[in-house]
């Protein structure tokens, strides 16, 4: 299961819609939960699958204050069994935020197909 969302605060959600629509083509199971979700909204992401992710677009605002602990909570309020994704323009710009909570980034569509394959095999023991 991915669920795709932007953090609250950002409103720009056609990039998390495209991750969506491109993991549905691949055969995931997508919920999309909009632009500007609150961490504990993401809450759901977790099991069924065995290697369930959450997908999140930073949108287009390189310069919000907010985004950085949105985005440790969000990390703090998913399973550990939950992957996240985190892809967009802005990304870079919150790059050091994203290293510290273990998100995977991804900057094109390219690299979501890789990363959703690497999410399909086996965990490593």
């Amino acid at each position: 299961m991915l669920m795709v969302a932007t953090p609250a605060g950002q409103i720009h959600e056609l990039g998390a819609l495209l991750v969506g629509a491109a993991a549905a083509n691949l055969g995931w199971h997508v919920t999309t939960s909009g632009a500007s979700l609150p961490a504990a909204g993401n809450r759901r992401c977790g099991p069924p699958e065995p290697r369930p992710c959450c997908g999140v677009e930073p949108g287009l605002s390189r310069d919000d204050p907010q985004l950085e602990g949105e985005l440790t909570r969000l990390h703090e309020s998913l399973p550990p069994e939950v992957t996240l994704l985190a892809g967009g323009r802005a990304m870079t710009a919150y790059r050091d935020a994203l290293e510290k909570i273990g998100a995977v980034q991804m900057n094109d569509l390219a690299h979501l197909y890789s990363a959703l394959d690497d999410l399909r095999k086996p965990a490593r023991k």
